[in-house]
């Protein structure tokens, strides 16, 4: 085989190559010899069919696989010879039609993996937000669930509605000169002072009893989802069918009860419990997140560009969309999306190529220390996943079985995991205790920038595909 090195630009290599027809034909031969102890033909024994007669019948299709082997094992043989390992499957093109009898030459394109310099990781420093659950969250929580069981019934004497009273409504939207009307909404249970309807409509409403009819017109804003009523005036023609008052409400034990747990101390343990796991879960993400951010400022390396390419392309189709559904109205303005297309290309592609670097850090990492993601680790992570889609646990636990490609960043997602827990072990962590609100308020750099790698990383090399053991976590935006 005869081997020229025609480009090594940074991680950009390109070689020319040569198989001889010597190699070609004596790979034919084998594989001629072997079909011909194993094929059967009318009017030979198994096993005697002349390599003549294979060769005339099975040697087109006998070349085609011999080339597309030789082609492959020469790639990784070039690649191997000089200590290259290929970021992604490797652009082959052939150079010649490969005649029977003639030579085979082809090139061979492929940015490899970077160089990823050593570091010790117990010279970062980390700083741990934690936050401890008050009375007052665990309070606020009982009077939520309390106000959302509040119970009404009829009124024993008809009276005026007032605020606070339930409303039993039926109502329909409509312009003023009558060219759009919407389906009549029935049975619409509203809360005097709530805020569910437009204030105006409220109003209006407020003193009524069991048949009065009211209307009310609300402007519509131009985004509006429904474009006969985007930009205009809407009339809301209401009925009312009967008016209740609030009810004395469970409290206690009895609302604890009707929960379905023994007792009121039962639900705040409970309710406790809930948000000492929430907040260990944000303190776990500001942690990550910060390390992230301190990673991508101590390495450099270059990053294979097909590799930032598609992790661009990604996130440019999540732009286009975010920018299609504000269009429509369907989510509020996004000032950042409103700026010139190219100075958001620059934005995120630099976005890109940091995920991309440290992607390939973390799975650098997670190799050379051995790190991996056990059967067991596997299956917690997607009985995890099937428990945040209640009552379809089933059908998502065999939904990712039976797709390789989300199994596959599930167990990406476990192993960025286990990495940055354990960069963080190594790291020198300061603990500080804030509060619940500090805790939750994003930090003030939360920009772009600070978006972490991960389902949009490189996966394993197959055709066409990244090559990178991968790590990390989509954008976070």
């Amino acid at each position: 085989m005869q081997v020229t090195e025609t480009k090594a630009e940074g991680l950009r290599h390109e070689f020319s190559i040569v198989v001889p027809a010597a190699t070609i034909e004596e790979s034919m031969t084998k594989r001629l010899q072997t079909l011909a102890r194993e094929v059967k033909l009318p009017g030979f024994r198994p096993g005697k069919v002349p390599i003549q007669i294979v060769r005339q019948r099975f040697g087109t299709a006998v070349r085609g696989e011999v080339l597309q082997e030789l082609v492959d094992e020469q790639s990784r043989k070039t690649l191997s010879d000089r200590g290259l390992e290929a970021a992604y499957r490797p652009d082959v093109q052939l150079q010649s039609d490969a005649a029977a009898d003639g030579d085979l030459s082809f090139t061979l394109a492929v940015d490899v993996m970077p160089d990823i310099p050593e570091f010790d990781f117990a010279t970062l420093s980390l700083e741990r937000m934690s936050a401890d659950v008050t009375d007052e969250m665990v309070d606020e929580d009982v009077a939520r669930i309390a106000s959302a069981n509040k119970r009404y019934e009829p009124l024993a004497d008809p009276r005026p509605s007032e605020e606070g009273d339930l409303l039993v409504v039926d109502y329909r939207l409509s312009v003023e000169d009558g060219s759009a009307v919407d389906e009549p909404v029935t049975d619409f249970r509203l809360e005097l002072g709530s805020g569910t309807l437009p204030e105006s409509v409220e109003s209006a409403l407020a003193g009524t009893e069991a048949g009065d009819e009211r209307s009310a017109s609300v402007p519509f804003p131009d985004n509006h989802p429904n474009p006969e009523f985007a930009g205009r005036d809407v009339t809301y023609a209401v009925t009312v069918k009967e008016v209740q008052a609030p009810a004395s409400a469970p409290e206690g034990d009895a609302l604890a009860t009707e929960l379905g747990l023994s007792s009121l101390d039962e639900l705040r343990e409970t309710l406790r419990s809930r948000h000492e796991r929430e907040l260990g879960r944000l303190s776990r993400e500001r942690l990550k997140r910060q390390l992230l951010d301190k990673l991508a400022g101590v390495f450099d390396f270059p990053v294979p560009q097909r590799l930032v390419d598609a992790d661009f392309e990604g996130i440019w189709k999540q732009i286009e969309s975010a920018r299609e559904r504000q269009s429509e109205g369907a989510e509020a303005a996004d000032p950042d999306l409103a700026k010139p297309d190219d100075e958001l290309r620059t934005e995120y592609r630099a976005i890109a190529e940091r995920r991309v670097r440290l992607g390939l850090l973390l799975a650098n990492v997670g190799k050379s220390s051995g790190i991996s993601v056990s059967s067991e680790e596997m299956n917690s992570a997607l009985i995890a996943e099937a428990m945040k889609f209640p009552g379809q646990e089933k059908q998502i636990y065999e939904a990712y079985r039976q797709i390789p490609s989300a199994l596959e960043q599930l167990r990406e997602r476990v192993l960025e995991d286990k990495v940055v827990d354990y960069i963080i072990e190594l790291a020198e962590v300061s603990e500080t205790t804030v509060t619940a609100e500090e805790l939750l308020r994003e930090p003030e750099d939360d920009t772009p920038m600070s978006a972490t790698p991960s389902e949009m990383s490189p996966e394993p090399a197959e055709e066409d595909e990244p090559a990178a053991d991968d790590a990390a976590d989509d954008q976070s935006r």
